[in-house]
């Protein structure tokens, strides 16, 4: 996003600029010495945090420069759509994280993945022990999650604000022979 000093109007592009600018012949306008020489500054998006397209508008706060960047803010507005719609986007949006959280735990232990380490889980082998608390632990969060988010269909607790709402209310991963 081009931002112009003087005028404080916003450009996608330097095609647009010369759009709006079309009997005025400008350089490449390629680099920042040559779009300053037209008043012109690359912004550097900042989005607020929790941001989803699916759910929401986002609307420009303000333009700055701090520490000679130039930083366009940016906070959001829910998209007006009927609660059922956005109730399922979240849905979506929690089933997803779950997933990635339950993948990442997995990883971080060096398996291929939550399914590799769990099916170790059903047969005599060195890595049994570890993935029978594994499964134990991924069942107990799928069964947490599904009852919230059935909780939020049945109107019985608010929608989470955030997949990583979600997320924060799961029990951690507790290995074997580990402290925690």
């Amino acid at each position: 996003m081009l931002y112009h000093l003087e005028t404080s109007n916003l450009f996608e592009t330097v095609a647009d600029f010369r759009s709006e600018n079309p009997l005025t012949s400008f350089g490449p306008l390629v680099s920042d010495a040559e779009l300053a020489s037209v008043g012109l500054v690359n912004l550097v998006d900042v989005h607020a945090p929790g941001f989803d397209p699916m759910l929401h508008d986002e609307v420009l706060q303000g333009i700055a420069q701090v520490d000679g960047v130039w930083l366009a803010t940016y906070g959001h507005v829910d998209k007006p759509m009927p609660t059922e719609q956005r109730m399922a986007i979240v849905v979506q949006r929690c089933d997803e994280a779950l997933t990635a959280h339950l993948e990442a735990t997995a990883k971080a232990r060096r398996w291929d993945g939550r399914i590799s380490l769990a099916v170790r889980a059903g047969y005599p082998n060195p890595w049994q022990q570890e993935a029978i608390a594994f499964g134990t632990w991924m069942d107990a969060c799928n069964a947490l999650a599904y009852q919230l988010m059935a909780d939020v269909q049945a109107g019985r607790r608010p929608l989470p604000a955030s997949p990583k709402e979600l997320i924060d209310l799961l029990p951690p991963m507790v290995w074997p022979g580990s402290a925690e």
